[in-house]
């Protein structure tokens, strides 16, 4: 009997950690560009992004990886392709991430570094300061962090760019949006270029999809070590 009741209870506990092994986190952000926050002058090229509504991404996150993308599901009546092309480039050229905590990687891809390349980077060559400055983000407490990264300025160039992102000690996901991790929280949101990624929606589901943060497909592709590298030879400029 003693030895029926055991085997139940390890098997209760096995079945309690496979479901947690088993949970998704959905986050759905959005991208305000410097036009949204209206910290440009009125021109045409912001007349034109006006036209068209923000752009949503989903981050899925699974045990120690994730995924981040563009929701495909921009309403297209009364809008033309050019100002849509627009909104496009202003929120990263719909950037597709993903990252992996075990692996310490990073992999990206956007439209704007053409079909068959890709840039794999780590995630601890991102240096987080901590601050002791906070904020409530849709009644989530937050910390403010901020690093600098490499990125693309103009004509591909190599340049320094200074990231701030708010994230919540209390949701246990070192997680964010683009390829923003490694804070000991999730993120809720960050500034970069000008622009305000923003969170939306937080849910915590049962694995809907297997492939919800399944790798995709790498073969063929043309894979950077770094935006250096990836600049150097695309480009044929660097630092």
């Amino acid at each position: 009997m003693k030895k029926n009741i055991l085997l139940l209870l390890i098997l209760f506990c096995f079945s309690i950690l496979l479901a947690q092994n088993n949970k998704t986190v959905t986050c759905v952000y959005k991208v305000y560009t410097p036009f949204d926050l209206k910290k440009t002058e009125v021109s045409n090229v912001s007349e034109s992004i006006a036209k068209t509504k923000p752009l949503s991404f989903v981050l899925a996150i699974c045990n120690n990886t994730s995924k981040f993308s563009l929701i495909d599901n921009m309403e297209l009546d009364d809008v033309d392709m050019l100002s849509l092309r627009f909104r496009k480039i202003l929120s990263f050229d719909g950037k597709y991430i993903e990252t992996s905590l075990n692996d310490d990687e990073i992999f990206e891809r956007n439209e704007s570094l053409g079909a068959n390349l890709a840039i794999k980077t780590k995630i601890s060559d991102y240096k987080w300061n901590i601050t002791t400055e906070s904020k409530m983000i849709d009644n989530y407490y937050c910390l403010k962090a901020t690093c600098q990264i490499k990125g693309r300025g103009r004509g591909g160039a190599v340049i320094d760019k200074e990231i701030t992102a708010y994230f919540c000690p209390a949701l246990n996901y070192q997680f964010g949006p683009r390829e923003f991790c490694g804070l000991p929280g999730l993120i809720l949101e960050v500034v970069v270029d000008n622009s305000v990624i923003g969170i939306e929606s937080i849910s915590f589901n049962n694995l809907s999809s297997k492939d919800a943060c399944v790798q995709e497909d790498r073969k063929n592709l043309n894979i950077f070590n770094s935006y250096i590298d990836y600049s150097m030879q695309v480009h044929g400029k660097g630092e």
